[in-house]
């Protein structure tokens, strides 16, 4: 059984710049207040690992609050075989030494980067680093599965999904660590894109549907285990 760690990297000398928001985030910023927006598609990743019989370890070194010392201390003493990290433009040459540097202690760890920048860029990272596999497309969360199941080791791989979106499972929130993600959240910044999610979901018939019937499948869970701790 293949072990693999998904989540974001603590960046070394970012203190005066603040928090990096890469999760999730289509409009970058560096955020002085501890804030952590749950990252939902490394999120359905994970779970779906997990369901498919993989060891999944989350690891969200800024959530987490862990230096980079204690985040690559904790990755070797994991010894994945697999790594994925979603990682944004304006940290992208930030990430490339550290990877290198993991390499240096785990040359047989597989190190994945996917998010947006990797999609428009692969070629450019795989260059710079010595990142084994750059994962394109949005649906890297299908992506994962696609590369533990066949043991892929290196290049660009492109996950075109076809399948559809209501079979995605339901977040595993332990695994997720959700707590780290709960209270620390900068409310006018999650107000607007709150409201850009709503305006989404309304633009589209379809997604409101799945949206209703993954809520529906959300508080189920959520009732059934709070039944499960007052027995």
């Amino acid at each position: 059984m293949s072990k693999i760690i998904v989540g974001y990297p603590s960046l070394p000398d970012t203190e005066a710049l603040g928090r990096p928001q890469s999760a999730q985030n289509r409009q970058f910023q560096w955020f002085k207040e501890p804030t952590h927006i749950y990252p939902v598609i490394p999120a359905y990743a994970a779970t779906m690992l997990k369901n498919a019989g993989r060891e999944v370890v989350w690891l969200d070194g800024p959530a987490e609050q862990m230096s980079w010392k204690e985040y690559l201390v904790e990755l070797v003493a994991q010894n994945p075989d697999y790594i994925a990290w979603e990682v944004k433009t304006p940290v992208v040459k930030r990430v490339w030494p550290l990877v290198d540097r993991i390499k240096k202690f785990l040359p047989r760890t597989k190190v994945i980067l996917m998010g947006d920048h990797i999609t428009a860029l692969p070629q450019e990272t795989l260059n710079n680093s010595k990142t084994d596999l750059c994962l394109t497309g949005g649906d890297y969360d299908f992506g994962l599965i696609d590369i533990t199941n066949q043991g892929l080791e290196e290049g660009i791989i492109r996950k075109e999904t076809t399948t559809p979106l209501a079979s995605l499972p339901v977040i595993d929130r332990e695994l997720t660590r959700w707590q780290n993600y709960a209270y620390k959240v900068n409310l006018l910044h999650s107000r607007s894109h709150f409201l850009i999610f709503l305006k989404m979901l309304f633009l589209n018939r379809l997604n409101i549907l799945y949206f209703l019937h993954n809520l529906q499948r959300q508080f189920l869970l959520v009732y059934e285990n709070h039944i499960l701790v007052l027995l």
